[in-house]
């Protein structure tokens, strides 16, 4: 995909590592003949047997905040909240697994223009 140690740097190698996301990298790839390139941010995830795996989130070119998130729309100040200061600025229910709804905070990444959310409780 075109990434490597030495297209890090020591300081996003250190990122990695440290369980952060990296910068925004131009990641490349061939399907089918055709070649592709994407920005994105990647980071290092457990897998249940302790090998790590990459997580890649592709970067939209901006916030979806109109379509529902697991089932929700938000409000205007939830939006508002999300664009200005990268969170819902309250707790929002969501919906999850087998439709229980579920109370979450949720943020906007900057870098990615996705939305993420972790249950409050837990």
């Amino acid at each position: 995909m075109g990434v490597t140690p030495e297209t890090l740097g020591e300081p996003g190698l250190r990122r990695l590592l440290n369980g952060n996301e990296s910068a925004v990298l131009t990641l490349k790839t061939v399907i089918e003949g055709i070649e592709f390139e994407t920005p994105a941010c990647i980071r290092l995830a457990e897998n249940p047997d302790g090998t790590l795996r990459n997580e890649i989130e592709c970067c939209k070119r901006y916030p979806d905040l109109d379509t529902p998130y697991f089932n929700v729309e938000f409000t205007p100040e939830v939006k508002q909240n999300l664009l200005e200061k990268g969170n819902a600025g309250c707790v929002v229910e969501l919906e999850l697994a087998g439709g229980v709804r579920e109370p979450c905070l949720v943020s906007l990444n900057p870098k990615t223009n996705r939305l993420h959310h972790i249950p409050v409780s837990g």
